[in-house]
C-alpha cells in the first residue's frame, strides 16, 4: 500500500494532514488567495510536523496536487519500562509484546517520556497513543486507567 496519496491542494482542509518539504504536517492553517489577473488561484499552508512539532509552510497553486501522508493511530498498553527511553507494550505474554522508544527530541517529547515514566514507575495502569506514518513512529498521548 502507498505510504502518501496525492489529492488536489483546494481539497485539503485544517486539522488534516499534508507533506511539507518533505515532512508530514498536520494542518494548522490555510489560505486560498482569489486567482488574479495574470494567475490561479495560491493556496499557502502552514503545518506542524507530526513528530517534531516544528513548523512548515508552503505555497502552492489550488489546482496543484500535493501528498497526503496515511495517517495510522493506535493505541497500546505498557507492559514495563526496559531501561531509560525504552517501553514495552501489548500483551503480557513477552511473545507477543513489542519495544518502543519513548520520545526525547524536543521538550514537549521530553516532558511527555518523563510523564510516562513516572506514571508505570508508580503502577498505574498507562495507555500511550502511537502516531505512524512514512515509516516512523512514536508515541504522542498517553493516558492513565482504562
Amino acid at each position: 500500500m502507498s505510504l502518501v496519496t496525492p489529492t488536489q491542494c483546494s481539497k485539503l482542509r485544517v486539522k488534516g494532514y499534508v507533506l511539507l518539504q518533505g515532512r508530514p504536517c498536520r494542518i494548522s492553517a490555510m489560505t486560498i488567495a482569489k486567482n488574479g489577473k495574470h494567475g490561479k488561484a495560491k493556496a499557502h499552508l502552514t503545518g506542524v510536523d507530526v513528530f517534531t512539532h516544528k513548523k512548515y509552510t508552503e505555497l502552492s497553486t489550488s489546482t496543484s496536487h500535493m501528498d497526503v501522508p496515511r495517517v495510522v493511530k493506535s493505541e497500546q498498553r505498557v507492559v514495563r519500562l526496559i531501561r531509560a527511553g525504552d517501553a514495552e507494550l501489548g500483551a503480557v505474554e513477552l511473545s507477543d509484546a513489542t519495544k518502543l522508544t519513548l520520545p526525547a527530541g524536543c521538550r514537549h517529547q521530553w516532558e511527555l517520556s518523563e510523564a510516562i515514566s513516572t506514571a508505570v514507575t508508580q503502577g498505574e495502569e498507562v495507555w500511550v497513543t502511537i502516531v505512524a506514518t512514512m515509516g516512523e513512529e512514536q508515541v504522542a498521548d498517553y493516558r492513565c486507567g482504562r
